[in-house]
C-alpha cells in the first residue's frame, strides 16, 4: 500500500513601497515577521515553521521592493534533511525598483541524502542596489557529520536594468565525496559563501573590500570585478570561522550596523 506523506507548503508575497508595507501575504509553513526599525533599512525575517525542508516540500517567495531600503534574512540556518522522492522546491522571486536590498540569509546546512532544487531570481530596476550573500554548509563538522550522497540544485538569476548581470549554477546529484576531496572544488573544505554586489552605491565599496579582504584562519577567499558588479567567494574546513570572516566584509558595506536579527545567529 502507497502511503502519502505529509509534506510541507508554504507561500509569503510581500510588498513594500517608501519602506511601508503595501502588501503582505503568508501562508502555510511560511511566515513574514516586519521587526521594529529604528534606521532607514527596513527588516524582513522569513520563518519556516517546519523546522527544515525535505523532499516533497514547496515553497514559493515573492519580496516587491519600491523605493525602500531593506534587510531580509531568516530566523535560523535553513536545514535540508534527508528525504526520498521529488526533490524539495524552494523558489524566491524578488523585484527591486529604485531601491536597495541587503539580502542575507543565516547559513543553509545540507545533510546526508538531502533532496532541494532551488531557484533564486532577482530583478533589479531603475539604479537600484543589492548586496546578495549566501552561504552552504556541507555537512556540520561540530558534530562530525558528513554527506555522502543526495540530489541538491542551486540556481540564481540576477537581472540589471533588464539585461543579465549574473547567472550561477551550483550543485551535485549522488556521490558528493568525489566533489568534496577534489583540490579544484572543495578541496575538503565543508563550508562555501558567495556575495555578489551590484548597484552604483554599493560599487563604491570595492577598494575598501579588496584592502580589507585577506585570507585568514582556516579562510581562503578571493575577490573580483567587472562588468560592474563585485563578487566575493571564500570557503573554509569550519562555519564558525567562515560566519566570523562574513560578518566582517557585512561590517564594512553596513557601516559596522549589523542588525542583531543576523549578526547573533
Amino acid at each position: 500500500m502507497k502511503v502519502n506523506l505529509q509534506k510541507s507548503i508554504g507561500t509569503i508575497d510581500v510588498g513594500f513601497i517608501n519602506n511601508d508595507v503595501e502588501k503582505l501575504y503568508q501562508q502555510g509553513c511560511l511566515k513574514a515577521l516586519l521587526p521594529q526599525s529604528y534606521s532607514s533599512l527596513s527588516q524582513l525575517v522569513l520563518v519556516n515553521t517546519s523546522g527544515g525542508v525535505t523532499s516533497g516540500d514547496k515553497f514559493n517567495t515573492n519580496i516587491d521592493l519600491h523605493n525602500t531600503h531593506m534587510l531580509a534574512t531568516n530566523q535560523a540556518a535553513e536545514k535540508l534533511y534527508s528525504g526520498y522522492g521529488d526533490a524539495a522546491k524552494l523558489k524566491y522571486t524578488i523585484n527591486i525598483d529604485n531601491s536597495t536590498l541587503f539580502w542575507i540569509p543565516n547559513e543553509t546546512i545540507l545533510f546526508d541524502n538531502c533532496n532541494l532544487r532551488r531557484q533564486i531570481d532577482v530583478n533589479l530596476l531603475n539604479n537600484s542596489n543589492l548586496f546578495f550573500c549566501e552561504t552552504v554548509v556541507y555537512g556540520r563538522s561540530a558534530m562530525n557529520e558528513t554527506i555522502e550522497k543526495g540530489y541538491y540544485s542551486d540556481r540564481w538569476k540576477i537581472f540589471n536594468e533588464n539585461k543579465i548581470a549574473h547567472l550561477e549554477i551550483n550543485g551535485f546529484e549522488d556521490n558528493v565525496k568525489r566533489m568534496r576531496v577534489n583540490k579544484f572544488m572543495l578541496n575538503d573544505n565543508i563550508a562555501v559563501n558567495t556575495i555578489i554586489i551590484l548597484g552604483s552605491e554599493m560599487n563604491k565599496f570595492y577598494t575598501v573590500l579588496k584592502d580589507n579582504i585577506h585570507d585568514e584562519k582556516s579562510v581562503t577567499t578571493g575577490i573580483s570585478e567587472w562588468d560592474g558588479k563585485i563578487v566575493i567567494r571564500s570557503i573554509s574546513s569550519n562555519n564558525y570561522y567562515l560566519k566570523k570572516f562574513t560578518k566582517n566584509i557585512v561590517s564594512i558595506v553596513m557601516n559596522d550596523k549589523i542588525p542583531y536579527m543576523w549578526g547573533a545567529a
